[in-house]
């Protein structure tokens, strides 16, 4: 148990979750009634009412961050996997529809349906329609989903060298490796061919799903939050690996799985510590926008502020900037008030639809900051254009 968590708790992808801190809490809550949920289904002695709770704890988790299915489901199958493996056993003779592994994933896929169900109704109530990630029409295009759950795999398995080292993805691949061959070969060598193909057909799902469960909706967005589902079937399928090794191989595993996470310690430092590099780098721009307001002559007027533009990155290419993780905050349009009033105490109101307009028309032939002409104020608005508008 030690190895699933540290694997799952430590892997580099999950410490974006770390950088969106206002979601943090919510995200940690979903997976929470996830796990709960999962367990409940496959533990409780009183079936139905386990279900019924357990349906409840995994609707309430895809309401709050629904790619905790991607964590959920992957884990079920490698749980059928380890069922199906054992079967030999007297304590693991039963129907499959008895199994409590069986019943978990059947749980976890109907609270997927029910709350699909429930969304789509709520949608048509309210009028309020649902984004792209709910809207499943581009399944029938079976060759592009799968070249975007390849892609995704890729990037999970070997990212970037800022995100993680070329060493730590090959004991990764490695340990993976082993684990399925530990967990097929018996089966083959058995004659159980296949109970063998299914349990690596399964096995493949599980990660096609950890890594491209958002494949399936319309928005497709492989930023590392996003594929950090892998750690969890990672680490389960190492964990169900290093329990079928030998005595002597079970030392080699431990060994792997402290180098990994490691590596993995090491990575998340790296991306926190360019976090607040990148924080550091907001705040002295934002005191040096401040700065140049408060010289303006109308500076008593600013009521309001729009600031036009704003690069994704910095000149200094901080290697762990990717998708929308160790982004500038000057990127975001929502994010800038808030950042001048973290940076200096000014509390400058949001602009109205027609102020704004006004203000990236100003932009469109202003030079960009610091040119003089980059800052202004227009009435009770001030301008700040950080990029020249194409």
């Amino acid at each position: 148990m030690s190895i699933f968590l540290a694997i799952m708790t430590l892997h580099p992808f999950g410490t974006e979750f770390f950088t969106f801190s206002d979601a943090t809490l919510n995200i940690m809550i979903g997976l929470l009634l996830s796990a709960a949920g999962a367990f409940l289904a496959a533990r409780s002695s009183n079936q139905w009412v386990s279900i019924g709770i357990a349906t409840l704890l995994l609707i309430a988790a895809l309401s709050i961050y629904q790619t905790t299915i991607a964590y959920v489901l992957p884990l079920c199958l490698i749980a059928l996997v380890v069922r199906i493996s054992r079967r030999e056993l007297p304590a693991f003779q039963q129907p499959f529809f008895q199994w409590p592994e069986f019943r978990a994933l059947i749980v976890v896929l109907a609270s997927v349906v029910v709350y699909l169900a429930v969304a789509k109704l709520i949608s048509h109530v309210s009028g309020v329609p649902l984004d792209g990630r709910t809207d499943f029409a581009g399944l029938v295009d079976v060759k592009a989903k799968l070249s975007i759950v390849w892609t995704a795999l890729t990037l999970a398995l070997w990212p970037m060298p800022g995100l993680l080292p070329a060493g730590a993805s090959i004991l990764l691949i490695v340990l993976l490796t082993i684990s399925t061959i530990l967990v097929i070969f018996p089966m083959l060598r058995n004659g159980l061919v296949l109970s063998g193909i299914l349990c690596a057909a399964m096995l493949a799902a599980g990660l096609g799903w950890a890594v491209g469960a958002s494949a399936v909706g319309k928005v497709i967005w492989l930023v590392p939050r996003v594929l950090a589902p892998m750690s969890a079937f990672a680490a389960g399928l190492i964990m169900v690996g290093w329990h079928l090794a030998s005595l002597r191989s079970k030392a080699l595993f431990g060994v792997a799985s402290v180098v990994l996470v490691l590596a993995y310690i090491g990575s998340s430092n790296r991306i926190l510590s360019e976090q607040h590099r990148l924080n550091h780098w907001d705040a002295q721009q934002a005191n040096r926008i401040v700065d140049r307001l408060e010289r303006h002559p109308r500076f008593v007027d600013i009521r309001s502020l729009a600031i036009i533009g704003g690069d994704w990155r910095r000149s200094a290419r901080l290697v762990t900037t990717t998708g929308d993780m160790n982004v500038s905050a000057f990127f975001s349009r929502p994010s800038k008030l808030g950042l001048i009033q973290e940076a200096s105490g000014y509390r400058f109101e949001k602009t109205t639809a027609t102020e704004y307009t006004d203000a990236e028309q100003y932009c469109q032939t202003a030079p960009h900051f610091p040119a003089d002409a980059s800052v202004t104020v227009l009435g009770s608005v001030g301008i700040v254009c950080l990029v020249k508008l194409e």
